[in-house]
């Protein structure tokens, strides 16, 4: 038998309080794959600039179910306390 957990398998876990860096976006679904990647280098960039390091893997979290406009946050666990930028 495999160990690994699939997808369809939800698991609820308890885990530790992570410090994250996020922006949020309120944007059209259709223009995600625009404003995701830039995104992702505006936090990477900001840690890096106060001397902070990733954590763990960025990801998105959606605040409402998608629908034409998407209202979310692309974060990332890091290595201490960030200072508001940009």
């Amino acid at each position: 038998t495999s160990a690994s957990i699939r997808l369809d398998d939800p698991q609820l876990i308890d885990t530790s309080r992570l410090q994250t860096a996020a922006i949020r976006l309120t944007i059209p679904g259709r223009d995600m794959p625009k404003h995701m990647g830039p995104a992702m280098q505006e936090l990477m960039a900001t840690i890096r600039e106060q001397g902070l390091e990733p954590a763990g893997p960025v990801y998105s979290f959606h605040f409402r179910m998608p629908s034409d406009t998407f209202d979310m946050e692309v974060g990332i666990p890091v290595s201490g306390e960030v200072q508001p930028a940009g």
